[in-house]
């Protein structure tokens, strides 16, 4: 796929073709729930937000955390989400993995620590 990364007044905004969809930096939460590593790994890199709401009030990692891709979560974790933060419906990730019998999203949030 073809990505373009630009800077406007100060916010990153990364546009290409991924499976048929423009991504924006709103849509971040989106490429974390399908799994789209290369592309969480690409947003990541220049700077985008890895605490970033959608308009849900959902975050990357609670959609990566449904959708059970350990890889995302493993790259928002490292940069610097907090696997504590609770979505508008006032769950953790891990909510999410384990009602959406994620067994290896489980596994991975309880070994990292992620106690609540």
């Amino acid at each position: 796929s073809n990505i373009l990364i630009f800077s406007l007044q100060r916010r990153h905004y990364a546009l290409g073709i991924f499976l048929g969809s423009v991504l924006t930096l709103k849509q971040f939460a989106y490429t974390a729930l399908n799994g789209h590593e290369q592309v969480v790994q690409l947003l990541l890199s220049v700077g985008c937000d890895p605490l970033i709401q959608d308009n849900k009030g959902s975050f990357p990692m609670h959609e990566a955390a449904t959708g059970g891709h350990v890889q995302c979560m493993d790259l928002l974790w490292k940069a610097g989400t907090d696997l504590s933060v609770r979505d508008a419906c006032n769950c953790v990730p891990l909510h999410y993995a384990a009602s959406g019998g994620h067994v290896a999203a489980v596994r991975w949030l309880l070994e990292v620590n992620a106690y609540f």
